[in-house]
């Protein structure tokens, strides 16, 4: 019987959390497919900006922000995720990152932002 947290050993709580995680996902993976070099959201679910919505329990959650929080294991609270492909339904692993902080804040006051690279 496990008596302390460590890898392999869960209270009944936390295999409780696992296993709803787990069924989540799988239901979430049911409305993505393929579409060129894009997974796309194909869900019930649309927000008002064309975004994909996945609902779990009693809330809709964006698409591409389950999909990034479930391969990078961490919420990015506050931090928009970006599509590099510009497909506001895709969810592909290699098409999600996070915006990086400089160029939010751009936004926020409206500066232009010089890229590392020397473009805008």
């Amino acid at each position: 019987m496990c008596t302390e947290l460590r890898e392999g050993c869960y209270t009944v709580e936390a295999m409780s959390e696992l296993v709803s995680e787990i069924e989540a996902w799988k239901d979430f993976k049911k409305s993505v497919k393929k579409s060129g070099e894009c997974q796309v959201w194909t869900g019930r679910g649309f927000g008002e900006k064309g975004y994909g919505l996945f609902k779990h329990g009693d809330f809709n959650h964006l698409a591409h922000r389950v999909a990034f929080m479930y391969y990078n294991d961490y919420d990015p609270v506050g931090i928009r995720i970006l599509q590099s492909c510009g497909n506001k339904r895709c969810v592909k692993e290699e098409h999600l990152s996070e915006e990086p902080p400089i160029a939010a804040a751009a936004k926020f006051t409206g500066e232009a932002v010089q890229s590392p690279k020397g473009g805008r």
